[in-house]
């Protein structure tokens, strides 16, 4: 009819709808029911019927908001990336340090990350039977990909080219997931994450000694 406006319409304004903000009601529901679901349980032994249950949605509800349990299994992983990114952008902020050394912290940060119980599970450990990969280092680390990849490449921008500083970032990132998944399944996980730090400072030490120029007259032992 002319002259009238949907009520869904986003030309009513930046408002969302009612029926906008009950969907992300809804999907907020089953992304935190599915957080503490597959944290104690793992994704094996958590059911679609246990999902909607604890949200308090219906089983219609939670298909329309993912096409699958591994949907919602993958965006719950997604939350989990973005509060770790956020926390080395957090470590990062201010920092003056040379990119190798902020490259560490990055590294150091996911590998703090894994104290937490929900990282734990389902980030390090069931991601990677669930979910293929995105990368070779592995599906959790797209984000800190993209964060260890800019790192890598200004630390060597003008020694490597773009293919090797992309493939630096992706060995020192599956590195850290491989570190990680060790963390997470030791008997002294506090013990082992101590170890962890220091392989990670080993191997950025190892490849930053590769490309800054040795001293003129290097000190006698």
């Amino acid at each position: 009819m002319s002259g009238t406006i949907d009520p869904d319409s986003p030309e009513r304004g930046s408002r969302p709808s009612k029926h906008a903000l009950a969907s992300e009601r809804t999907r907020a529901a089953l992304l935190c029911a599915a957080r503490e679901l597959f944290t104690q349980r793992g994704f094996i032994n958590t059911t679609t019927e246990d999902l909607v249950v604890a949200a308090g949605v219906t089983r219609g509800a939670l298909y329309y908001q993912f096409s699958d349990k591994i949907d919602l299994f993958r965006a719950v992983c997604d939350e989990l990336i973005d509060e770790v990114l956020a926390a080395a952008n957090d470590r990062l902020h201010g920092e003056d340090a040379d990119p190798w050394t902020r490259l560490g912290l990055v590294a150091r940060v996911y590998l703090e990350s894994t104290c937490r119980p929900d990282i734990q599970r389902v980030l390090v450990l069931d991601a990677r039977a669930v979910l293929p990969p995105d990368r070779p280092s592995g599906v959790r680390s797209d984000p800190l990909f993209q964060l260890a990849e800019r790192l890598a490449c200004e630390a060597a921008e003008e020694l490597v080219s773009d293919r090797f500083a992309q493939m630096l970032a992706s060995s020192l990132a599956g590195a850290a997931d491989a570190l990680a998944a060790a963390v997470c399944n030791a008997e002294d996980p506090d013990g082992a994450r101590e170890t962890a730090f220091e392989v990670m400072d080993h191997l950025i030490g190892g490849v930053r000694h590769r490309f800054e120029p040795a001293p003129d007259n290097p000190p006698r032992s």
